[in-house]
């Protein structure tokens, strides 16, 4: 185990050596010339990596909806409200005041008006992920089920905005 206080604790073919801190960390750190490239360039030219668990979660395109909906969740059922925000055949990204904890299951009902009709669709979700943004929280929620004809409605939304074919 290293403590570093003044000194940068190195170990080098088993040999333990303390090299003094100066003002230029870039020379009393060992940067391969990958670091070192991205040390110099400018902040617009800089390549920064992507982390394994922050790439892409959607699997499935997604349409905005500004949506208004109900819903209960948790064991005594508890009642709330809110919008969603996108939807895709897969889920919903939802903004309510509630926070819900990643993996409860929430039984939705959603008021869509698409084409001058409005529509109620029923779905058992899952919530993947949960967020706050402000005042209001952003939850993002997997249907685990739901009706065929409200699914296919979804889907064809989805699609090409006209869920009446």
């Amino acid at each position: 185990m290293y403590v570093v206080t003044d000194n940068l604790a190195t170990q080098e073919e088993g040999i333990i050596e303390k090299i003094p801190l100066s003002t230029n960390l870039k020379k009393d750190i060992s940067l391969d010339s990958n670091d070192e490239d991205q040390l110099t360039q400018p902040a617009s030219e800089k390549k920064m990596p992507v982390h394994p668990f922050a790439q892409n979660r959607r699997r499935d395109s997604r349409r905005p909806a500004r949506w208004r909906f109900r819903g209960l969740y948790g064991s005594n059922k508890k009642s709330f409200a809110g919008n969603t925000l996108n939807v895709s055949r897969s889920g919903f990204l939802i903004t309510t005041p509630s926070m819900f904890p990643v993996g409860e299951e929430t039984y939705l009902l959603i008021d869509t008006y698409v084409n001058g009709k409005k529509r109620e669709l029923r779905a058992l979700a899952k919530v993947m992920h949960s967020s706050l943004s402000g005042d209001q929280f952003l939850a993002g929620v997997e249907i685990k089920k739901m009706p065929d004809q409200h699914r296919a409605f979804l889907q064809n939304y989805v699609s090409d905005g006209n869920p009446d074919h």
